[in-house]
């Protein structure tokens, strides 16, 4: 299920176009009353419906790219807020795996690589039903999406070392030029873009440890309330909650649950999550949370969240948060800033340039 975010933002777009809101949700069984309605979610099946009914309506096969070139990062709504006071590109891109999906709708899976030269590599998982034009759209918007997100982060412009795109374009080969600064290889096994500068340890420009707490807070509860719906997630987090110590594998978790672990994967990929993202996510509240207690030492943390060792629990918590532990630790021992829903008021209101 999803926020429908970016449905909002199409439906603005589209009507920028001629097409009202009836032609573009006409056979998705969304209500139109209810988008603003923040308890209100719409599904893969949905989402997947709208997009093919802009292509067919507007006829225009750079759709995607036109409309991920069009976007802001304050239309990412808290995500986007997130994004911007992350300490690192790491941190940025770790947190739009964990909630882009669910919170910003976007439909098509992906994953980063990195390689030993400092480059790395975004690619693109298809999990649409069937229609390759729906991907193309998805694909087209998420790469775009990406690389102007990127160069406002860390306000320099990505730099494309390729391009590897699974379907033809013909006639908008200029278009994918113009926005990615290469030539693309249309046809290709599987979509990626492989980013030649910055790595991912470039440091944002806009980072604000104590915003990006409130936006991860406000994140994190957004998500718990999307899965509080969702059976599966409910199921699979009462098995976390009662694990000790090293938390249960997929494969013994699907077995709990009376399932195989293909089934599994494929229920919790219908709800927008992997396992690891799903483990990543209780043991990062996990861990905040016992840090708040003020009982409890960074290797007795690590302990009872199943880490073998202090060292590794500390690399996924910076990874997770992109604050050390001892950063962490250190504001938490601090009086608490007044001033920051005020900040965050303000970080909003400039992010709208964006």
């Amino acid at each position: 299920m999803f926020q429908p975010v970016k449905i909002r933002r199409y439906l603005a777009l589209m009507r920028e176009r001629g097409f009202d809101a009836d032609a573009v949700l006409a056979g998705t069984n969304i209500e139109f009353d209810k988008l603003n309605d923040p308890m209100y979610l719409v599904d893969l099946d949905q989402c997947q419906a709208v997009v093919a009914n802009m292509i067919r309506l507007s006829g225009d096969a750079s759709l995607g790219l036109s409309f991920g070139n069009a976007l802001r990062i304050a239309d990412l709504g808290i995500v986007g807020h997130a994004l911007l006071t992350s300490s690192t590109l790491r941190q940025a891109a770790t947190l739009w795996l964990q909630y882009s999906q669910a919170l910003v709708d976007m439909l098509v899976r992906f994953k980063f690589e990195e390689h030993a030269n400092g480059r790395w590599t975004l690619s693109l998982i298809d999990v649409t039903s069937g229609s390759r034009s729906v991907f193309k759209f998805c694909a087209d918007e998420l790469l775009v999406i990406g690389l102007r997100m990127g160069g406002i982060l860390c306000g320099e412009p990505m730099q494309v070392a390729q391009l590897k795109l699974s379907y033809q374009a013909p006639g908008q080969e200029a278009y994918y030029r113009e926005l990615f600064g290469c030539e693309p290889q249309f046809g290709a096994a599987r979509t990626e873009i492989e980013i030649l500068t910055p790595h991912l340890d470039q440091q944002l420009r806009q980072n604000s440890d104590e915003l990006s707490e409130v936006c991860l807070q406000h994140c994190s509860s957004v998500m718990r309330r999307i899965a509080s719906g969702n059976p599966i997630l409910l199921r699979m987090r009462s098995i976390l909650l009662r694990s000790t110590g090293e938390p249960p594998t997929i494969a013994a978790a699907a077995a709990a649950l009376g399932m195989s672990e293909r089934t599994l994967r494929r229920r919790l990929s219908e709800a927008g999550v992997t396992y690891q993202g799903l483990l990543d996510e209780y043991r990062c509240d996990l861990a905040t949370e016992y840090f708040r207690s003020g009982q409890m030492k960074p290797k007795q943390v690590a302990y009872l969240l199943g880490y073998k060792n202090a060292g590794s629990f500390r690399r996924a918590f910076k990874t997770w948060t992109g604050n050390t532990v001892g950063d962490f630790l250190s504001v938490q021992s601090q009086p608490p800033p007044i001033t920051v829903l005020g900040d965050l008021a303000t970080h909003m209101r400039a992010s709208q340039r964006y």
